[in-house]
């Protein structure tokens, strides 16, 4: 049934950021039930006819061998582009056989992990320096941490010396600055950022599981940016070095334990792979007629697929904008949180009530909530109605090219909004996120100002966006929620049973210590001694415009 009254909104200002909330809505009960009931036919309309193996198959035929072809404007290849990165994929080739080698020549591997746990001891002494010299003032312990720092960057650096099959090609490499130079030029020229974008696909890249379904770059990419990190001039290790180190620490582990036959095994799978780029690349441009008709297959199976997916989001688009706002508000906020936050968060769910609040704060601001000319589903819709008129803010602000990766046609991601996870984990999560959509609908403080975030866990190398969004700020840490019951926390505290991380000071200038206790991460009030669950900004970072 549609209201009457419709969607109604009023607009506040809160320090530059417009937002709105709704002055009408029916019952939280009757939304809900209304979207669960509209939900089941959604799914049915949608996803009842094997739309989503269509997808996979389609997306099968899309990766192909997995070599990445460069075009240009005109969708011609690329062929300077290849060329003058042939000989570092040779370098690649002669740099994978040194380290097969060197594999093959040591005696033990699983052995190497056990000196890893000296390093962690190393990172304790540094934290409990940080805890003196911030608590207590201690000024001795600078000059004590300095030179731990230095002596652990030399003997880390030495000690992957030992284990280099383990390093990313060409290390080190500043992957930072490689995504700040796609990232400028890939809106100015094509030819430029296909140059910065084809040398990443060489240098962005690990060994091979098995399957040959994923790599070990994560790793490799982490301790690629932990060279310039660790290297970096400073008197106290900071949280970000600290996660990163710890982090490592645990991966290296757990790759050393595989042992030398996997290793040589992965290294070999990698060389293969890339010997194999390498010789379709030299036929690419030698005007081969099978790699041409490779890269036309590609080319054929990109469109393709790209066409299944804009036919699908224009589907869901048209079925959605036809209801009420209010449902196409929780469809938009339930589908951004199952794909962008899923299940990880902790308790009372605060990530995901931050990104639902960013989704909020954007509704109303042009240039999150409009398509440009050039937007794919536009263009797509248009050549199907041509007076089709885009005005519903919510899937606007969802499908705008850009802004959420699931949405892109290349991401297996997008297949969950045509096609919704009907399993049990799946429907237990949509629950959560419809819960968590109308209490964003019917929160009318909206003092939050998050207009961006980011997972730099998730970034390649771990890099850090904040220095690239140069138009944002970060917002301050927040603690997760109050730990009612916290007597045993605050036993352990008292007997100093505990490991110092940081501390950090909130939006409203209360302050806290983040502390390890009992072999976890909590939060601690100053002043107040109350106890918090620690959400890790590690893995969301949320960001404000610049005023």
């Amino acid at each position: 049934m549609r209201y009457l009254l419709g969607f109604l909104f009023f607009t506040i200002i809160h320090n530059s950021v417009y937002s709105q909330v709704p002055e009408v809505l029916p019952s939280r009960d009757s939304l809900r039930s209304e979207y669960v009931e509209l939900h089941k036919k959604y799914f049915k309309k949608f996803c009842s006819r094997g739309e989503e193996h269509r997808f996979w198959e389609l997306y099968k035929k899309y990766r192909g061998d997995g070599h990445y072809i460069p075009s240009l404007e005109d969708d011609s290849i690329d062929i300077e582009t290849i060329k003058k990165y042939l000989p570092v994929i040779e370098e690649k080739i002669k740099w994978l056989d040194e380290q097969i080698t060197y594999l093959d020549s040591l005696k033990y591997v699983r052995r190497k992990r056990h000196v890893i746990n000296d390093y962690r001891r190393r990172v304790y002494r540094l934290l409990e320096y940080k805890y003196q010299f911030e608590k207590f003032r201690k000024f001795r312990t600078i000059g004590k941490s300095k030179k731990e720092l230095r002596a652990l960057s030399k003997e880390f650096s030495e000690f992957l010396k030992s284990v280099r099959f383990l390093l990313p090609f060409r290390y080190p490499t500043n992957f930072l600055e490689l995504r700040d130079r796609y990232d400028q030029l890939k809106e100015v020229s094509k030819k430029e950022s296909n140059d910065v974008y084809f040398y990443r696909k060489i240098v962005e890249e690990g060994a091979l599981n098995p399957e040959e379904t994923g790599s070990d770059f994560h790793l490799r990419g982490l301790l690629g940016s932990l060279f310039f990190s660790l290297n970096e001039n400073r008197s106290f290790i900071n949280e970000n070095l600290r996660f990163d180190l710890m982090s490592v620490f645990d991966f290296l582990e757990n790759s050393l334990q595989r042992g030398k036959v996997y290793h040589l095994a992965a290294l070999k799978r990698w060389k293969r792979k890339t010997s194999e780029s390498l010789n379709f690349y030299r036929k690419l441009i030698a005007k081969d007629s099978l790699s041409s008709k490779k890269y036309l297959d590609k080319k054929y199976a990109a469109e393709e697929l790209k066409n299944f997916v804009n036919q699908n989001h224009y589907k869901v688009y048209k079925f959605w904008s036809e209801q009420s706002e209010a449902m196409q508000a929780i469809f938009t906020l339930e589908t951004i949180l199952f794909n962008e936050v899923g299940n990880f968060d902790g308790p009372g769910n605060p990530e995901s009530h931050d990104v639902a609040k960013v989704v909020k704060n954007r509704l109303y601001r042009t240039e999150y909530n409009t398509f440009l000319d050039d937007d794919p589903l536009k263009k797509y819709i248009l050549t199907k109605e041509s007076d089709f008129k885009f005005n519903s803010k919510w899937l606007n602000l969802m499908f705008k090219k850009g802004e959420f990766s699931f949405t892109f046609f290349y991401i297996p991601g997008n297949v969950k909004t045509y096609c919704p996870d009907m399993s049990r984990a799946g429907k237990n999560l949509r629950k959560r996120n419809i819960e968590i959509s109308l209490d964003t609908l019917f929160d009318k403080e909206n003092s939050f100002e998050g207009i961006r975030y980011f997972s730099r866990s998730s970034m390649t190398g771990r890099i850090d966006m904040a220095s690239l969004w140069r138009n944002f700020y970060p917002l301050p840490e927040k603690p997760g929620l109050e730990i009612r019951n916290y007597n045993n926390l605050l036993r352990a505290f008292k007997k100093k049973q505990f490991r110092y991380y940081y501390t950090f000071t909130d939006n409203k200038k209360n302050k806290y210590d983040v502390l390890e206790l009992n072999s976890k991460v909590y939060v601690m009030q100053l002043g107040t001694g109350k106890f918090y669950h620690y959400r890790n900004p590690h893995f969301f970072r949320f960001f404000a415009d610049k005023i």
